[in-house]
């Protein structure tokens, strides 16, 4: 064909033919607007190639001409070749594909059979065959950068003028696509370049015209913001940018001159597109528990176990370019927010970037979503909006712990300070494995601290060293006399009595302080009920309970009283009461933990008198 005949080629095809010249990767947040792998199960009629055709279907996807004879709208405009799915030669370098591996093959035709298609492996492509196959549309119109990559495998043993054309462009009238793209002359032929790339070491090598086989499957790219136009001689006389357009196609071109077959031309595989837009994008990547480590934290994926103290943690990216706007950050456990920051970071240069509570959960028996939100009220433009959410959902198993009830004091009583003194206490557990259970006995003088932190009680003094206790109903006789004097007992002193139990289970323990006030009185004295001088709370009950708590208790005195829930964290789960002048006398009230999960709680009874505790497990 002579140099005008080209050009007239060119011009009906409305397009200009780019090549490219530089293939230096894009800046920001890279999205994938096509990943190409030519995977699809053919033996699935939907999902044989081509996958969105008739072309009249302008839906994002692959077209191609000439047509199969599953198609023959076209009648004498019909060629016999063009791009097919074969199975016969595909590239493995960029994924590996158990199932359905394919590649597309230039010189497909089934136009003498149709169940028996032309195939690499068996056949070659032909003389003055022009095959197209295209990909989009893409909307480029927010693009700051953008580029597009395949992988090829050429056949040919020797130089022989046929060639490889990657163009872009954007037709001015889709329906004129059919009769001026996809109906080019069957006899076309051409001795020059149709078009040309970079290799890849980024030289231009005019590798659109092969005259050797090349070294397996090779790679080669070109940016859409430095395209090159060439003219009917192949020579470059312009260049363009397709970023910041709209209806962008992508098209692969084999065109044969007719001098001869030297193998089995070109197989196209890997095909991906890719732009930026040039808005930042922020992600979750790893939600993380925080346990103790001597002086460190340990951070995992492992969710904690019942009682164990946890920090939260978040991993998250900021990509793009440049400083973003200041955006929150929340977490929420259960649906309750309990931390949040505001961030401003310089994004895009890959750094990890962490956010963790600053203190300490500790974990509670039951079935918990824990989720983290980056920038939830929307500051930041971002390329995704849907990958800023973490959520995780774990469990705490927990096997509620052997609980001791104190039977004797139940009521404030004298003593004295050299006499034997029985304290009786029954000891419940609802696992019947267990086979091994602790308990200590402690006395003090003083609970207030308890609520704010259980674990006081270590500090306590020891009425009696650990001792295995057998469920049921027990007896430890206790003589105050020897610790009187070593532990600075003084006369009247009022004393709480204490119990502590485990089962082994590792902070599966249970406290429980005596209802009753032992009263040290001097030697001799006879042992002798006294009246109440402080408010007592009698009791809560069922201990352990599955349903309602009944908290039973007696006022000395009309005046303040405040009642609340504790859990052993030291948290406030409940306000049962608060009245400013309660009357005198028995009172009682309940409570139904509906919105908390199983574990140990505090009952905390407060008055002008002081205050008075009482664990209850719950058992849900």
């Amino acid at each position: 064909m002579n140099s005008n005949a080209k050009k007239s080629l060119l011009a009906m095809l409305f397009l200009p033919i780019l090549i490219l010249l530089s293939a230096q990767p894009g800046f920001g947040i890279w999205r994938s607007l096509l990943n190409e792998h030519f995977d699809n199960d053919q033996r699935e009629l939907a999902q044989r190639w081509p996958w969105n055709t008739p072309f009249q279907n302008v839906n994002i996807g692959w077209h191609y001409n000439p047509r199969s004879p599953y198609y023959n709208a076209e009648g004498a405009h019909r060629s016999n070749y063009c791009w097919g799915w074969q199975n016969f030669l595909y590239n493995v370098n960029v994924v590996d594909r158990a199932e359905n591996p394919g590649a597309m093959w230039c010189a497909y035709t089934n136009l003498s059979d149709i169940n028996n298609p032309r195939w690499p492996e068996d056949d070659d492509y032909e003389n003055g065959q022009t095959a197209w196959m295209w990909w989009g549309p893409m909307d480029l119109r927010n693009a700051v950068s953008g580029s597009v990559s395949w992988w090829m495998d050429v056949d040919l043993a020797n130089y022989n003028y046929d060639s490889l054309s990657v163009v872009v462009f954007t037709p001015a009238n889709l329906a004129t696509i059919p009769a001026n793209l996809a109906y080019t002359q069957p006899n076309f032929r051409t001795n020059q370049p149709f078009g040309a790339m970079r290799d890849g070491e980024g030289e231009f090598d005019g590798l659109s015209i092969f005259n050797s086989t090349s070294d397996g499957w090779v790679q080669r790219s070109f940016q859409l913001d430095d395209l090159r136009i060439l003219d009917a001689d192949g020579e470059i006389v312009d260049s363009v940018s397709y970023l910041g357009r709209n209806n962008v196609w992508l098209g692969f071109v084999w065109n044969t001159n007719g001098a001869g077959i030297v193998g089995k031309g070109v197989t196209i595989d890997d095909v991906i597109v890719g732009m930026d837009d040039g808005r930042f994008d922020l992600s979750t990547d790893k939600s993380l528990f925080g346990y103790r480590q001597d002086e460190e934290i340990d951070w995992t994926d492992e969710s904690p176990a019942y009682g164990e103290d946890v920090k939260l943690q978040l991993n998250w990216l900021a990509d793009g370019m440049g400083e973003t706007p200041a955006f929150n950050i929340t977490c929420t456990l259960d649906g309750q927010v309990i931390f949040e920051e505001e961030r401003q970071v310089v994004a895009g240069n890959g750094q990890i970037d962490q956010s963790e509570t600053p203190g300490f959960w500790r974990a509670t028996a039951g079935r918990h979503t824990l989720r983290w939100t980056l920038d939830q009220t929307n500051t930041v433009d971002e390329t995704l909006e849907n990958n800023n959410v973490a959520e995780t959902v774990f469990e705490v198993p927990w096997v509620p712990p052997p609980t001791i009830s104190f039977i004797h004091p139940d009521r404030d009583i004298g003593i004295l300070a050299d006499a034997d003194f029985d304290i009786v206490a029954m000891l419940a557990d609802s696992n019947e494995t267990d086979t091994s259970l602790t308990g200590y006995l402690y006395w003090t003088k003083d609970t207030s601290g308890f609520a704010a932190d259980p674990r006081v009680m270590y500090e306590w003094n020891y009425i009696g060293h650990s001792f295995d206790l057998p469920q049921g109903e027990w007896t430890v006789k206790v003589n105050f006399y020897e610790e009187w004097y070593a532990f600075e007992v003084a006369l009247d002193d009022r004393i709480f009595i204490a119990g502590f139990t485990s089962d082994q289970v590792p902070d599966n323990v249970s406290f429980t302080i005596a209802t009753g006030q032992l009263v040290i009185r001097g030697l001799g004295v006879e042992d002798e009920p006294l009246q109440p001088v402080t408010t007592l709370l009698v009791s809560a009950y069922p201990n352990p309970f599955n349903g309602e708590l009944r908290i039973d208790y007696n006022l000395v005195q009309a005046g303040y009283v405040s009642l609340k829930i504790f859990d052993l964290g030291g948290r406030e789960v409940a306000l049962l009461l608060s009245e400013s002048e309660a009357k005198a006398g028995r009172h009682t009230a309940q409570w139904k933990p509906n919105n908390h999960g199983a574990g140990v709680y505090v009952v905390r009874l407060e008055t002008a008198d002081g205050v008075r505790l009482q664990k209850a497990v719950y058992t849900p």
